[in-house]
């Protein structure tokens, strides 16, 4: 005979089940045509849903703490991956401070290397060691007007007709100007040679100067030339005492050597040349009011513009 089961006893298995299964109560599926007890089941029980509570640790299966063991080293590594990454950061940082905290110096012969962007860097040519630069305290200032005049295309007498050659190496320079006091090659990360090299000449309480730029992108040319306050061997520097009537005669058309021969030789010089033919050259005067004249000049060297000339009343009138 079965023995019969009550439903008080009926309800204590199921939820004897429950505790055993929480998420029995979730399937809806039914095997051996017996269908599994629902949550409306367990509720008509007196049951309900299972309070979640911290897992046991007999609940934890052996892959689950395998995962969890193996996670703790690979945050560890990470975690010492970036405090690497941090120190590397740091001595670096440390490093280019030191670099950049060494002060310049002009009469230091050890070559000083300073990096730009897009890796670019520039470094000083050691003095007295090259055919460039003049050793220290041997630097004599023996640049005149017409040899820095010479470095220009088409300036100097027999040279009128050559106005867009600017082949020139750093060589060159110092055959006509002799060794500069100082000097400074910039070179593109990986090259040997520099791409371009600066030649600097002066003495420190001179007023004279001369700066000429060498580049080396498509063979030696000259990329630029500026000097000042040189002294002439035939023609008179009047700078300083020049009005506006010593300049009546010179118009727009009038020619290099017709300029210098009128007024004397400009106090300022200055000249450049983009990688054509196209090149720039500027003449500035001093008056003897503290104004200046500059004179531009066209490719074929004859004045293409002229400004300061103009009376200080008239132009400030006239501005707008």
């Amino acid at each position: 005979m079965t023995p019969s089961i009550t439903s008080q006893e009926s309800g204590s298995r199921v939820q004897d089940a429950l505790e055993q299964d929480p998420w029995a109560a979730k399937k809806t599926e039914h095997r051996g045509g017996t269908r599994l007890i629902s949550e409306a089941d367990l509720a008509s029980l007196g049951g309900g849903r299972p309070r979640e509570t911290g897992t046991k640790l007999g609940d934890i299966s052996p892959a689950t703490a395998r995962g969890s063991s193996s996670s703790k080293p690979a945050g560890s590594f990470f975690l010492t991956f970036l405090a690497s990454i941090g120190l590397f950061g740091f001595a670096v940082l440390l490093i280019v401070g030191v670099i950049d905290s060494d002060p310049p110096s002009s009469t230091s012969s050890k070559p000083k290397s300073t990096s730009l962007s897009h890796g670019i860097r520039k470094v000083t040519i050691q003095s007295g060691t090259g055919p460039l630069i003049a050793p220290e305290g041997e630097f004599q200032f023996q640049v005149t007007y017409e040899k820095a005049i010479s470095l220009i295309p088409g300036l100097s007498e027999g040279d009128q007709g050559r106005y867009s050659s600017t082949s020139l190496s750093p060589q060159d320079v110092v055959a006509v100007l002799g060794k500069a006091s100082r000097g400074e090659e910039t070179y593109q990360e990986g090259s040997v040679g520099p791409f371009m090299t600066s030649l600097d000449y002066g003495s420190e309480g001179s007023p004279s100067s001369v700066t000429v730029l060498i580049s080396n992108v498509v063979g030696n040319r000259l990329s630029s030339l500026d000097f000042e306050n040189l002294n002439s061997d035939r023609l008179a520097n009047k700078n300083g005492s020049l009005n506006k009537e010593d300049f009546a005669n010179i118009k727009i058309g009038t020619s290099y050597p017709d300029l210098v021969n009128t007024v004397g030789i400009p106090s300022r010089v200055s000249w450049s040349s983009l990688m054509g033919s196209e090149s720039f050259l500027n003449f500035y005067y001093k008056l003897s009011d503290s104004r200046s004249v500059i004179i531009q000049f066209g490719s074929n060297r004859t004045i293409s513009e002229i400004k300061g000339l103009e009376d200080p009343a008239t132009s400030a009138a006239t501005t707008p």
